[in-house]
């Protein structure tokens, strides 16, 4: 009788876990850790992971970055940008020498990108932020966001300590494609399609 009830309870635990995994699976806050991916650089391919994301992307690709020098990153967002993907970069004010340049490929490629410029920001409460944007975010579609310490550069990749974190979730990605907006928002100097139309 003892092994009956055992038998009974284990199938019972059993269908529980089942239908819990199920249930799981349908909800869309929750997170498979399998599915999460934490890198560290130097030397981990961290680019080639963002590389791969970016060429995986069915409809846009965010970026919010403090520094971008990565040739590499730059080649697949302009790639992106002539499958048909909207592509739309946010990048901290003053880019140095390094930077331009390729600031100036993806300008000269179409794509919508923006310098946060903070001489506003103190003005209006509501819009205000610190001097600095300082954020590292990818935002592949509605599904994926990457973020980390990691700036879209070389030395962050073969040279610094570095980190990026990737999750897969709507949940998470929503809240950060809403800040990406806000910051989209604010006041910046816009750098239009050619570099002559400087504002």
């Amino acid at each position: 009788m003892r092994i009956l009830i055992y038998l009974l309870i284990s199938i019972l635990l059993v269908s529980c876990d089942n239908a819990s995994d199920q249930i799981k699976e349908n909800d869309e806050n929750w997170i498979n850790v399998s599915d999460i991916k934490v890198l560290f650089s130097p030397k981990n391919n961290i680019d080639l992971l963002m590389i791969n994301k970016i060429g995986e992307a069915k409809r846009e690709v965010c970026v919010a970055i403090f520094d971008l020098t990565s040739e590499k990153i730059k080649d697949a967002l302009i790639e992106a940008h002539k499958r048909g993907i909207l592509v739309r970069v946010y990048n901290d004010k003053n880019p140095g020498p390094h930077e331009q340049p390729i600031l100036d490929e993806l300008i000269d490629a179409g794509i919508s990108l923006k310098i946060a410029d903070p001489k506003y920001w103190n003005e209006n409460p509501e819009n205000s932020f610190f001097s600095i944007m300082h954020n590292k975010i990818l935002i592949i579609d509605d599904h994926t966001v990457m973020t980390g310490s990691y700036n879209f550069t070389k030395n962050a990749e073969s040279n610094n300590r570095e980190n990026i974190i990737m999750i897969p979730n709507k949940i998470i990605t929503e809240k950060f494609y809403k800040q990406f907006n806000i910051y989209w928002k604010n006041p910046w100097k816009q750098i239009l399609q050619t570099k002559k139309s400087i504002v």
